[in-house]
């Protein structure tokens, strides 16, 4: 049974959409540890819309125990949340080596899957990296 929210959460979810959320495209691949490639059994989609986070930095390298220095590390973590329901209709699950490009940046910007989990909140959150 639905819940009487699930209404509500749906017009939520397309306010923050249409605030908050970038356009990304999902290419699904798979191989092992040493082979990738798309995945022939899940086809890319287009035309989705996820609230994305960047957090870029840079820190410098360490190396615990050792008198070594090194130059900084730049790095762009980022995660991406999609809505429950624009994640049932992919048809498929995410899984970790699939690949998210973020459409609206130019040029477009790819990032790998690290991990994928269900939140409480009405959206599913990926770990990319």
């Amino acid at each position: 049974m639905p819940s009487p929210f699930d209404e509500f959460d749906a017009a939520m979810q397309a306010d923050v959409d249409a605030l908050f959320g970038e356009g990304i495209k999902i290419i699904p691949h798979a191989g092992d540890e040493y082979t990738s490639a798309p995945d022939p059994e899940r086809p890319s989609k287009e035309g989705i819309r996820a609230t994305v986070a960047r957090a870029p930095g840079s820190k410098p390298a360490t190396y615990r125990g050792s008198q070594r220095t090194s130059a900084d590390i730049h790095s762009s973590p980022a995660e991406i949340w999609i809505d429950r329901a624009a994640y049932a209709a992919l048809g498929y699950e995410l899984r970790r080596g699939d690949i998210i490009e973020l459409t609206d940046d130019d040029p477009a910007t790819r990032y790998t899957v690290g991990s994928v989990s269900r939140g409480d909140g009405g959206d599913v959150r990926i770990i990319l990296g």
